[in-house]
């Protein structure tokens, strides 16, 4: 167009002449104006079509967007719950059930729940449980053989002697006076009553304990059966040294059952002693245990006593039965003390009930 407007020839001018007139505008470039409309008209309504669709699924957006968050948090909940019900539920009870079966419940039964996996060992815990309550009830009946086993030919003795001292009494009747018949009648009394006792004896020893036990002093618990042996001690001229060098001697115990051995180990010390001899009863601490100890001059314990032995020792006494020492153990055991019998080279024997502080803290505590 510049060249044309510029153009100095007359061709030109004529060209550029038409040009300005517009009815040759019009033959020009109407056409192209019109085409270019149609052609906006078009982009127009596809663009309108375009922004419909843009805003429909704009619209649409708001509930198909929270759709994979909302399945997300489905898929977490149903894992969850999987997860619950298929190992930490069923690992829960079976814990559960092995604390039961090692504090003693044998006849506990652990859920076979949980996945296959959880459910075998479930089950084997389950027949291990079956096999040790087996193999329970087989011990206990071999241990109630052997304490039978042991406990009867003491019985057996015990009481084959009485009867033998009766039947031997009872055989002197034909040819004895009237002096004599009231000497078997007093011997055989003697007997029966000894007899009587030791029955009394075992039975008390075999029979369950339940302590019921309190805050005590250790020293109260010594004070009444030395009060009760006084007189003993006076008839045997016996020198009692007291010494209570413990800094607390405070205990949990049953009263009535502590004050029973302390007095038959101090009344064992008394009748083994000799005239004008000494006895010590010390209580100390050692090591943060509590100690008591009651020395004698008696020369020595006859026969070496057992914590666990059913047999009786031989008693020395007239009238004993041979069942304190182990009545002793059982009681101290109860209480979860320690008994100890040492002799002192030749001169005596040397008692010691020991209690230990850790089961002190445990008692105070409950």
């Amino acid at each position: 167009m510049n060249k044309i407007f510029t153009d100095p020839y007359m061709i030109n001018r004529v060209v550029r002449l038409r040009l300005l007139d517009t009815r040759y505008e019009q033959a020009v470039v109407g056409d192209f104006e019109k085409s270019f409309k149609q052609f906006t008209g078009v982009i127009e309504s596809r663009h309108t079509a375009i922004r419909e669709r843009m805003d429909e699924r704009m619209r649409l957006a708001w509930f198909i967007l929270p759709m994979p968050l909302l399945l997300a948090v489905g898929l977490l909940f149903m894992s969850r719950r999987s997860l619950q019900r298929g190992f930490v539920i069923p690992i829960k009870n079976l814990m559960q059930g092995a604390r039961n079966i090692s504090e003693g419940d044998l006849e506990y039964t652990v859920s076979q729940d949980g996945v296959q996996e959880i459910a075998n060992l479930s089950s084997a815990i389950n027949h291990m449980a079956k096999e040790l309550l087996d193999s329970q009830e087989a011990l206990i009946d071999t241990e109630k053989q052997a304490a039978l086993g042991s406990l009867v030919p003491v019985v057996a003795h015990n009481i084959r002697n009485p009867l033998a001292t009766i039947r031997a009494s009872s055989q002197l009747l034909d040819d004895a006076d009237r002096e004599e018949i009231l000497e078997i009648k007093e011997a055989v009394i003697e007997t029966v009553d000894r007899l009587e006792r030791w029955v009394s004896s075992l039975v008390s020893y075999l029979h369950p304990l339940k302590p019921h036990q309190l805050h005590t002093s250790l020293e109260s618990l010594v004070d009444a059966p030395l009060r009760l042996l006084q007189h003993r001690l006076e008839e045997k001229n016996i020198s009692l040294q007291r010494e209570d060098s413990a800094e607390d001697s405070m205990v949990m115990a049953d009263s009535a059952l502590m004050e029973q051995v302390i007095y038959n180990l101090i009344s064992n010390a008394v009748d083994a002693s000799p005239q004008d001899a000494e006895l010590k009863v010390r209580i100390v601490n050692q090591s943060a245990d509590l100690l008591l100890m009651i020395e004698d001059q008696g020369g020595g314990m006859p026969f070496e006593p057992k914590p666990t032995s059913l047999e009786p020792g031989p008693s020395t006494k007239r009238f004993g039965t041979g069942l304190g020492i182990p009545v002793a153990f059982k009681i101290c055991r109860a209480h979860g003390w320690e008994l100890e019998f040492n002799n002192i080279d030749t001169v005596g024997t040397r008692v010691i009930i020991r209690i230990p502080q850790e089961i002190q803290n445990k008692r105070e505590s409950e």
